[in-house]
């Protein structure tokens, strides 16, 4: 394991920037044409003059990366919760240049379920902010807070993670039009003492691919570990919050569940927030402590 050191300043202007609970600037995807382009998606939560949501804007980096420029607001209206609870916002890049969103229930009782709503569902968007297929950017719905997203490189099968209430967190194959079963409306009101994955009131729910039972780890990103990782490769990678540890899951030959694990760092950093890929195999971990003291992490799988 190697640790790096050191901290670049880039300036970006995010006007009407709340940082409010669970919601500010929570997500970053680069632009599958960045080296033309220089391209990079920004999902953030933003109140000006009455309007308040979580959007993605999209920003050009300077070629000595001193400031990011805005582009675009390349997709508006995702909801945003009056306290900033559960907005979700992860981003990951899919290979043909399709973009992936997971975004939460804003802590409200119909957005998961609602087809009218952007709010506890992952989204498959253009980099212009269109639909990537069909008429609607809603992929999947029914979920709770969706902290992770990640991309098989084969056979490019897309997972997500997210936080259960006080038990189940889950981990979720995708698939396009899946309900996932997270259904808070109780009589009009918001109510967690539900499953998270509730197939009594929706029969055809997809099932998780892995759910954490209880106590919750509270995962905030996942990755695929390449080909340097050995008996690892190919495992799922999975970042938390309040366990404070780095999970490897390695998935079944159809991806549906998982036939082993093991556990990283636990402990050793604090809390886990998000795992970026390097072309060398390593993983890039950040911490998430609020201490003024976070550190970017670079794991490296051990030689021989």
């Amino acid at each position: 394991m190697v640790v790096q050191r050191g901290q670049r300043t880039v300036a970006i202007d995010l006007l009407g920037l709340v940082r409010q609970s669970e919601s500010g600037l929570m997500g970053m995807a680069v632009d599958a044409g960045f080296e033309q382009n220089r391209e990079i998606h920004v999902c953030w939560s933003r109140a000006v003059g009455g309007e308040r949501d979580n959007r993605i804007t999209t920003f050009r980096a300077a070629e000595d990366w001193s400031a990011m420029a805005e582009v675009r607001d390349t997709l508006t209206g995702m909801p945003l919760g009056a306290e900033g609870i559960h907005s979700g916002c992860r981003l990951a890049t899919a290979p043909d240049g399709s973009i992936y969103v997971g975004t939460g229930d804003t802590y409200g009782p119909t957005g998961p379920q609602s087809p009218e709503s952007l709010a506890g569902k992952t989204l498959h968007i253009t980099p212009d902010g269109d639909p990537a297929t069909g008429d609607s950017v809603i992929h999947t719905i029914g979920h709770r807070n969706v902290q992770g997203l990640a991309i098989e490189p084969r056979p490019g099968r897309v997972y997500s993670a997210e936080h259960g209430p006080d038990v189940d967190d889950e981990v979720n194959l995708l698939q396009p039009g899946g309900n996932y079963g997270w259904n808070p409306d109780v009589g009009g009101q918001y109510n967690q003492n539900v499953p998270m994955t509730d197939t009594g009131r929706f029969p055809d729910a997809v099932e998780a691919v892995w759910s954490s039972g209880k106590p919750t780890l509270a995962p905030a990103d996942i990755e695929f570990l390449g080909p340097e990782w050995g008996e690892w490769a190919g495992a799922l990678a999975m970042a938390n919050l309040k366990t404070q540890k780095l999970v490897l899951l390695r998935l079944s030959e159809d991806g549906r569940s998982v036939v082993d694990a093991s556990i990283l760092l636990e402990g050793e950093f604090g809390r886990l927030r998000s795992l970026a890929p390097e072309p060398d195999g390593s993983l890039l971990v950040t911490t998430s402590d609020s201490d003024n003291r976070d550190q970017v992490l670079r794991i490296s799988p051990a030689a021989g």
